[in-house]
């Protein structure tokens, strides 16, 4: 009876695992930026970009942001920036 409790359990915890929703694309690479104590200045120079750019890719805020073709390559360039790997990065780029 012990061993079927406890399988119940490890299979509840795998299933909150998978039910808890991934950070967005820009929830990841603000974290992965304030984990290298970096701020949004320093990330905008070395992007050649605004501050408010930045801000606005962090908070995935498209109205503020130029068109779709532009977001793309300002989010692969952040990441890279960060040295986020390329795999996951690809999946995240379908805007």
């Amino acid at each position: 009876m012990a061993k079927v409790r406890k399988k119940k359990k490890q299979q509840k915890a795998a299933v909150e695992l998978v039910d808890s929703p991934l950070p967005s694309l820009g929830e990841r690479l603000r974290q992965a930026r304030l984990s290298q104590g970096l701020d949004e200045g320093v990330v905008a120079d070395r992007l050649h970009l605004k501050r408010v750019t930045v801000v606005a890719l962090e908070e995935e805020d498209y109205e503020r942001l130029p068109a779709r073709v532009f977001v793309r390559g300002y989010y692969r360039n952040y990441a890279r920036l960060l040295g986020i790997p390329e795999e996951p990065r690809r999946k995240a780029f379908v805007i």
